[in-house]
């Protein structure tokens, strides 16, 4: 009898990834391709996220760090971050998957889906950051989070050369290539904060240039 459990309970663990809820990311070597603001593609690394935002219309690039302009869409990421990689030497490409298996992938059940990628290790050294989502495949299977039921089939496969790509609030573009089309983040802007105390710095250099030459 022990023995009978202790075989029905390794069945179960080895059968739970099946029953989870996934995202899995499909990229091509001559697709597309996450580019910085230089249109120069990111090294293997960098930071993306796939998740949802409850406020897409108050994401803007005026929040400042990324970190304010997820807080300003209400972000909630879905697993946890996944990094940037090469295709047979070809950088800068989506791959690999994200997964939940437990109860609170319930809340994503037919949200959008919306990738954030950063030109760093992560948001809190991002200088640049690009969020994206496919807005013609909102409301389909596709590009909504599958409904956790707990069985077999609970995943999305998230094509990175499909043509509907967008930015969502200025964040980020999706420009034409020579094989395509490209992800390219934006430069963050600097928070008012920050900006408050470059420019009195910047002044007193000048101040600073203008007494030595008068010397």
């Amino acid at each position: 009898m022990r023995r009978l459990l202790l075989s029905a309970l390794v069945v179960a663990a080895a059968i739970q990834p099946a029953f989870a809820s996934t995202i899995l990311f499909s990229s091509t070597s001559t697709g597309r391709s996450v580019v910085d603001a230089a249109s120069t593609p990111l090294p293997d690394g960098r930071q993306f996220l796939v998740g949802t935002f409850s406020n897409p219309g108050g994401i803007s690039l005026l929040a400042g760090s990324a970190a304010n302009i997820l807080a300003s869409g209400g972000w909630t990421q879905f697993d946890g971050a996944r990094t940037t990689s090469s295709i047979f030497g070809n950088p800068g490409k989506l791959t690999g998957q994200s997964q939940d298996n437990t109860a609170s992938a319930d809340a994503f059940n037919l949200q959008t889906i919306y990738l954030v990628v950063f030109n760093s290790t992560g948001a809190g050294n991002a200088t640049q950051m690009g969020i994206f989502r496919d807005p013609t495949a909102v409301g389909t299977a596709a590009w909504t989070f599958p409904t956790n039921l707990g069985g077999v089939g609970d995943s999305r496969t998230l094509d990175m050369d499909h043509t509907g790509f967008v930015s969502t609030g200025g964040v980020g573009t999706v420009v034409s290539s020579g094989n395509g089309s490209q992800f390219r983040l934006a430069t963050l802007v600097p928070e008012p904060t920050s900006l408050a105390l470059l420019v009195p710095g910047v002044i007193g250099l000048l101040g600073y240039r203008r007494l030595r030459r008068n010397r």
